[in-house]
């Protein structure tokens, strides 16, 4: 072993590497990111967000009933939204893609007043813990304060679920998967194969073929429309037979499928065609992709993220995809589903016509 040929090859690689923005983006920069992230998301310094709940109030606002949900709203936890009692509670929470309800029933304050017990409804969603959680401490703190007053308590709780069933954790993991492939095969690939046609000099040589750039982007859509197709079917199929996942396959699913490769090969187009140099476009495409990946509630509900970081996490595009295929496929909500689809209709046609306007077969 000879020292200075270690040293020279050490110093070559070096300086190699050094000029790799992918290389110092994995190894510096993305772990800087990761920790930024998940400590945000996982950090008991901060005070929690208040969740809403949604209260339907059957014993006419007794005064009793008045003071338990003023109870509620004094812990900071949650805020109290009221709902007619002339509807489902359940329903209502399904058609608004809403987890977190709580129903008073008719007699509640005359018989807390009277010293006979009465039960209170507590609906919850079993995959949003976080949210659940804050709801029970705060009906739990209301009711404490209704108890103090005899013996035994006066008030009890039942808890249900939202809707018709009871929601499992697969349920809600089906859409982010899915959102997940929408991304990153159309992504990914896209900035791959326009840094590879880059510096292979094969744009230049497409100039003097008939072909377009309108159809060349079509057609790389087109191929991503299969893979995503692909990918959706293995995930729902996998998620019906292991984990018995209730997810609902409707024409909107199809829709968000077709968009989403739209979207996001025309965005990777897009970055490979701003990108000055070929080595750099999978740098952006990373600094793009990655930051999506975890704060648009693929990995983790939007809702238990801190309330100063959900705001930031509704920026991001994959958020409405996935956002709709929930209230798609799991909520079976439609009116949520159309504002989703209609915002990332919008989001495709203006990227596709910048990537078609934008990106030139020659390089100046």
């Amino acid at each position: 072993m000879k020292p200075r040929r270690i040293w020279a090859d050490f110093h070559l690689y070096s300086r190699s590497y050094l000029r790799s923005p992918e290389a110092i983006f994995f190894s510096l920069i993305f772990p800087f990111f990761l920790i930024l992230m998940f400590g945000a998301l996982y950090s008991g310094g901060g005070t929690p967000s208040a969740v809403p709940l949604y209260v339907q109030n059957l014993d006419h606002n007794s005064n009793v009933s008045e003071s338990f949900l003023s109870d509620l709203n004094r812990t900071g936890l949650v805020n109290v939204a009221m709902v007619s009692p002339d509807v489902s509670l359940q329903g209502y929470l399904t058609s608004h893609s809403q987890s977190n309800g709580l129903i008073l029933p008719d007699g509640f304050g005359a018989n807390v007043t009277q010293g006979r017990p009465s039960t209170i409804t507590v609906i919850t969603n079993p995959y949003d813990q976080g949210a659940a959680g804050l709801v029970q401490s705060a009906v739990g703190y209301a009711m404490s304060v209704v108890n103090q007053r005899g013996a035994p308590p006066l008030v009890y709780e039942s808890t249900d679920y939202v809707g018709v069933r009871s929601y499992s954790t697969i349920d809600y993991v089906v859409p982010g998967l899915i959102g997940l492939s929408i991304i990153t095969s159309p992504m990914f690939s896209m900035v791959t194969l326009t840094a590879e046609y880059k510096k292979e000099k094969l744009f230049k040589q497409l100039s003097l073929t008939p072909l377009t750039k309108s159809e060349w982007l079509a057609s790389k859509i087109m191929w991503n429309w299969v893979v995503v197709a692909a990918s959706a079917v293995i995930l729902i199929a996998t998620g019906d037979v292991v984990f018995h996942a209730a997810f609902l396959v409707s024409p909107y699913l199809l829709v968000f499928l077709l968009i989403g490769p739209l979207f996001f090969v025309s965005l990777g187009m897009l970055v490979g065609t701003l990108s000055k140099k070929a080595e750099t476009a999978g740098f952006i495409g990373n600094l793009i992709t990655f930051p999506m990946m975890f704060l648009s509630g693929a990995f983790i509900p939007v809702s238990i993220m801190p309330g100063w970081l959900q705001p930031y996490a509704r920026i991001w595009p994959l958020y409405y995809f996935i956002n709709g295929i929930t209230d798609a496929s799991v909520f079976n909500n439609p009116g949520g589903t159309w504002t989703d689809i209609l915002i990332t209709l919008v989001m495709a046609a203006v990227t596709f016509a910048a990537a078609v306007v934008l990106f030139r077969w020659r390089e100046d």
